[in-house]
């Protein structure tokens, strides 16, 4: 198979989605990880012409892991952009390769990819506006909890309750894989309190959803998904913490 170097950012929820996918997927790659405020001089013209991350070089032979320093892509590689098609390419040259292997987007069950691809229409057009817009410019979180409501309802109507079940059916999907990324960003932005909402709504936001008895499917949900081995390894809280932290500490609402 030809060489697969992502192009990322560590704080991006969008890249952080590319991650899960290719490390669920165990596809080899190796990972360029792009400082979005000084990025390499070469990255606009050979990788993503609005600069903009994630993206995906493949062609080239690759030796997989992180390059300490981000490498221009092999000469002749395909670039692709765009998170939810660059995972769904991973799943596919997955199934390519082993038809019986891919979960991520299965290609032999039609109705599980109407569902995934539906659940993923649906939580992009209201739980993660509604985080960003609670986050960026303290607008109301009704809209983050009526989107927690929704994933929970899609857990429990394919299948699933408070001990089991992801984003649709028993197993880790390209649903969870969208969604996923931006719950561990409200985790770290709300327990610490960071955004332009008011003081002290961003912990009792989280609270809320953490402990009121209404939101126990989701409780049970985002308890399994911090145990997945793809999770622990693909989001670097430590890193995430500090550039949210700084990005927002000038910002909070009075």
């Amino acid at each position: 198979m030809p060489g697969i170097a992502l192009y990322l950012a560590k704080h991006c929820p969008f890249c952080h989605r590319v991650e899960l996918v290719a490390e669920e997927l165990g596809v080899p790659v190796v990972k360029n990880y792009i400082d979005l405020s000084a990025k390499p001089h070469w990255y606009t013209q050979q990788v993503h012409a609005e600069s903009k991350v994630p993206a995906l070089a493949y062609g080239g032979s690759i030796t997989p892991g992180i390059n300490s320093d981000p490498q221009p892509p092999s000469a002749g590689s395909i670039i692709l952009t765009e998170s939810s098609l660059i995972c769904e390419f991973l799943s596919d040259i997955t199934s390519f390769q082993n038809p019986k292997f891919s979960t991520i987007l299965p290609p032999s069950n039609p109705l599980v990819r109407y569902r995934i691809r539906s659940f993923v229409d649906s939580i992009s057009a209201s739980l993660l506006p509604a985080f960003m817009g609670f986050l960026r410019m303290g607008k109301p979180a009704d809209g983050i909890l009526a989107g927690v409501e929704k994933l929970q309802d899609n857990i429990v109507a394919t299948g699933g309750k408070k001990e089991s079940g992801y984003a649709v059916g028993g197993g880790f999907t390209l649903a969870d894989a969208v969604v996923v990324p931006f719950l561990a960003r409200m985790e770290v932005t709300f327990s610490n309190d960071i955004g332009t909402y008011p003081e002290g709504e961003g912990k009792k936001l989280w609270e809320t959803l953490t402990t009121d008895p209404k939101y126990e499917v989701f409780q049970g949900y985002w308890g399994r998904i911090k145990e997945l081995k793809s999770f622990q390894k693909t989001f670097d809280r430590e890193s995430v913490t500090a550039t949210f932290t700084e990005k927002y500490k000038d910002r909070k609402a009075q």
